[in-house]
């Protein structure tokens, strides 16, 4: 940082007199070079134009998601998509001090617009910046409003990363460790081998899948995580993902949906979060509903998991 030395010098030009023309601000740095200003122009200055700006660096790392131990209900299998990271990351926002940052991946760098730490903050001072990469920022309780998309299809990760530092303890460089702030889904689908030997010379297509009734809006806060929670729904009051809408003929190996990953709020689901799988028997144009209940599963922030939908001899009619 460049410290200037401001000295206000009178300088009489001419016979004594009053009137502000008459007078000279002289602004002398500490390397001793010297700027004038005449008294009218002094408001017109702004101290921006006389202190440099302090550059400001963003350097970005991440914490990967994690795979929890497998159980009977949720295991892992290969990941069908990338996981939102910042390898994929093109841009997020930051903010601090009441700035407002938007960060952009230049080849392997970050570029910060505006470029510069806030103004006005005493180099040694702290400021804490808080990063998103999607979702509204409210600065009054630091977090994030965030609603998951409806169509798989569109649908991103929340990534979240907060800093504390000053100027001088990190040479102008913001170090980002960005969390996984929600859980990924991926769904696989296979029948019993009971449910096999019912069906006999019969073919299970499989139309339709929905996931209804999830918690998929919410707050999260910096400070402790996720908070008021809520199921925004369509007008018929359901909260609903279609996981696939193509045929899948099903057999006894489990076949993954093509919906990829689905990014949820961390959250033990309530009791009449389900899945609905629409299906039909052979090439018949009736379609009928098995209800897989999905009550009381506990889906926690920054890790992935795997759902085995299987379909039994209780669930399907002939």
């Amino acid at each position: 940082m460049k410290k200037i030395q401001i000295l206000l010098v009178l300088l009489m030009v001419g016979i004594p007199t009053m009137e502000a023309q008459n007078y000279k601000m002289v602004l002398k740095k500490t390397d001793g070079t010297t700027h004038e200003f005449p008294v009218e122009d002094i408001m017109e200055i702004s101290m921006e134009e006389i202190v440099s700006d302090l550059p400001l660096r963003v350097i970005v790392s991440e914490n990967e998601m994690i795979t929890p131990s497998a159980s009977a209900k949720s295991k892992r299998m290969k990941a069908r998509a990338p996981i939102t990271s910042t390898s994929t990351l093109t841009s997020f926002t930051m903010h601090g001090n009441s700035y407002t940052y938007q960060l952009t991946r230049e080849s392997s760098q970050w570029k910060a617009s505006p470029d510069y730490w806030p103004r006005g903050v005493n180099p040694d001072a702290d400021v804490t910046f808080y990063a998103h990469s999607a979702g509204d920022y409210y600065s009054d309780g630091k977090y994030i409003q965030f609603s998951v998309v409806d169509n798989p299809a569109n649908q991103h990760d929340l990534l979240v990363a907060s800093k504390t530092t000053s100027y001088n303890a990190s040479n102008g460089a913001v170090n980002l460790t960005f969390d996984h702030a929600c859980a990924a889904l991926e769904f696989n689908v296979c029948m019993t081998s009971k449910l096999k030997i019912k069906l006999g010379s019969h073919s299970l297509n499989v139309k339709r899948i929905e996931l209804k009734d999830v918690y998929n809006s919410g707050e999260y806060h910096y400070a402790d995580g996720w908070k008021n929670l809520t199921i925004k729904t369509d007008e018929n009051h359901n909260a609903i993902y279609t996981l696939t809408n193509s045929d899948i003929i099903v057999s006894t190996e489990l076949t993954p949906l093509p919906c990829e990953y689905l990014f949820m709020i961390p959250q033990t689901t309530g009791s009449s979060a389900r899945l609905e799988v629409y299906y039909t028997i052979d090439s018949s144009t009736e379609s009928k509903t098995a209800i897989i209940p999905l009550s009381n599963m506990s889906w926690d922030a920054g890790h992935k998991y795997t759902i085995n939908i299987k379909l039994n001899t209780s669930m399907i009619e002939l």
